[in-house]
């Protein structure tokens, strides 16, 4: 199987007009890579196409990205599923939280096993996890909304 090629593309250099064109009304999983500093997001449709690959700088940028999240998506049907690492994630998830949008979490084992599944290769970079965790979630729940979340936003 040939690799695949992620690129990334820095939170603020997003263009978020062509972003949107894309996605055009889909439902869409903004599937996260927690980290300590370096974050990536991706957003995926039900097609399990990804859009695009953001990154930030966490903390920093996480209040711009929950902020960003909710305007450039307005309207749209979201959700943010995260693979709980440690506590790095818990700003992420509470600002998520406190934006009202829903967040689920990806349990990290079964990342782990799906990394080797999707290309033939064990390894995991970022851009990659990104990819197994939109993947796993919309195996898991086609369907918005029947997967268990872990939030009370609505």
């Amino acid at each position: 199987m040939s690799k695949r090629k992620f690129r990334s593309t820095a939170l603020q250099d997003v263009d978020w007009a062509n972003v949107r064109e894309k996605l055009k009304n889909q439902p869409v999983v903004v599937a996260v890579d927690v980290a300590k500093i370096d974050f990536y997001a991706t957003l995926m449709t039900p097609d399990r196409q990804m859009h695009v690959i953001l990154r930030w700088k966490h903390p920093l940028q996480t209040r711009a990205l929950v902020e960003t999240l909710q305007a450039q998506l307005a309207g749209m049907n979201f959700v943010v599923v995260m693979e709980p690492t440690g506590t790095y994630g818990d700003p992420l998830f509470d600002l998520l939280h406190q934006a009202r949008i829903p967040v689920y979490r990806a349990a990290p084992n079964r990342t782990n096993k799906a990394a080797e599944l999707y290309d033939g290769v064990p390894s995991m970079h970022d851009a990659k996890a990104c990819y197994v965790i939109g993947r796993l979630h919309r195996k898991i729940t086609p369907s918005a909304g029947s997967s268990r979340r872990h939030s009370n936003a609505s």
